[in-house]
């Protein structure tokens, strides 16, 4: 009987344990913003998960692939990927990063660069072709749904 006891008594621990846990982890969201401050759309990102914006350089015309996630708080570049090191692309190692190229992309990773907000200017179907990929891998088409606008992305 003893046994049966002390058993239940560590199920109930762990059950109990595991409900605080999930109750108690932070659940952040992304947010986007519109030029008056609204948001347009967001989505919930938990610690160390990634998402990425995606857009077709205007003067290269190559894909741009910038890979975020969420840590201690900030939105964090953790790799920006491109077909090309011209007109205002990267071109070597971020500081405390690496690149390497994997034909057919150049890779820029790490580097430590953390934002509280960034900037994003939307084009449209000729122009930029933003897209965004949500940790679920789902992909919102930003050029469809905000074309010409700046948007701010930030993390609630």
């Amino acid at each position: 009987m003893k046994i049966i006891s002390e058993l239940k008594f560590w199920l109930f621990l762990i059950f109990f344990s595991s409900v605080l846990f999930v109750l108690l982890t932070p659940v952040r969201r992304v947010e986007f913003l519109d030029s008056s401050g609204i948001v347009v759309l967001s989505f919930s990102v938990y610690q160390g998960e990634s998402f990425s914006t995606e857009y077709i350089h205007s003067v290269q015309l190559c894909p741009v692939v910038d890979e975020y996630c969420v840590v201690a708080g900030s939105i964090w570049l953790r790799e920006e990927r491109t077909q090309s090191t011209n007109a205002g692309l990267p071109t070597e190692a971020p500081r405390l990063g690496r690149f390497i190229h994997d034909t057919p992309w150049y890779r820029y990773i790490g580097g430590r660069r953390a934002f509280r907000s960034i900037g994003l200017r939307i084009g449209n179907d000729r122009i930029g072709i933003n897209t965004l990929t949500l940790p679920n891998g789902e992909v919102v088409r930003l050029y469809e749904r905000f074309p010409g606008k700046l948007l701010t992305m930030r993390l609630r």
